[in-house]
């Protein structure tokens, strides 16, 4: 089951330093990561650009530049299917940004006190940032909010120690088979009142349907019914093997 944690602070705030510092660890301690970086105020398919205008015969554009490979594909308004996307790939995702998303925990990049009951909102674990050099805004922070704050210089594998312990996404279908929505119970499961295994839908994921990146709501009967059929299907043809399948389907 993949794990996610955000990265939220406003500009200067340490967010990037945080997440290298953290993937570093993690990855020596043989996880798979994935980092998503939101970056509202920059637009590298600018308008009437070269690839704007391919984007705009096909939503699908990938380009080669000397040193890295682009994929440009159609922007999504649901932050569910960016996850979703990569989290069957990996162990952890780490994500900078995005403070619409409320199906993980959260660290806290701060400068100053202000910043940190500003951005808030009942799933934060700990605080990090220029603000953790500091030690009597550190020790305010620590006394007034109850989050351990960090320096990712020196602390960076206690840090990590933590995000192992308390990561976790929820599948943002808001079914409320738990009793909640899912922001209501990942606050329940950063207050420890509640686990991820009280979230039925990720009880059963033996199949996931995401229609225009919205994820169906399928019982377990159903899932077992695509899951049985899907595969009894394939296992006939040649080139067939165990694992995961992934299949899409375009109008």
């Amino acid at each position: 089951m993949v794990r996610a944690i955000g990265f939220i602070g406003y500009k200067g705030s340490g967010k990037t330093t945080a997440i290298i510092k953290v993937a570093r660890i993690l990855k020596e301690r043989g996880y798979k990561i994935a980092i998503i970086k939101h970056m509202p105020e920059h637009d590298i398919d600018k308008h009437m650009s070269d690839t704007y205008r391919l984007r705009q015969v096909s939503p699908n554009v990938i380009a080669i530049t000397q040193s890295s490979i682009v994929i440009f594909r159609k922007r999504s308004d649901n932050p569910v299917e960016v996850l979703m996307s990569v989290a069957p790939k990996v162990d952890f995702v780490l994500v900078e940004g995005l403070k619409e998303c409320k199906l993980y925990p959260r660290i806290i990049c701060a400068r100053e006190i202000g910043e940190v009951g500003k951005l808030m909102n009942g799933l934060e674990i700990a605080v990090v940032g220029p603000i953790s050099e500091d030690y009597e805004k550190k020790e305010f922070v620590e006394k007034r909010y109850g989050l351990r704050v960090f320096n990712v210089f020196n602390e960076a594998n206690t840090l990590a120690d933590i995000i192992e312990r308390k990561a976790f996404m929820l599948p943002g279908m808001n079914c409320g088979m738990c009793g909640y929505d899912c922001y209501t119970m990942a606050k329940l499961i950063v207050k420890g009142e509640r686990t991820v295994n009280d979230c039925k839908a990720l009880g059963r994921d033996l199949v996931n349907v995401i229609i225009n990146g919205k994820p169906m709501i399928l019982n377990a009967f159903v899932q077992k019914l695509i899951r049985n059929t899907v595969i009894g299907m394939l296992s006939t043809l040649k080139g067939f093997e165990k694992g995961e399948i992934v299949i899409r389907i375009r109008r």
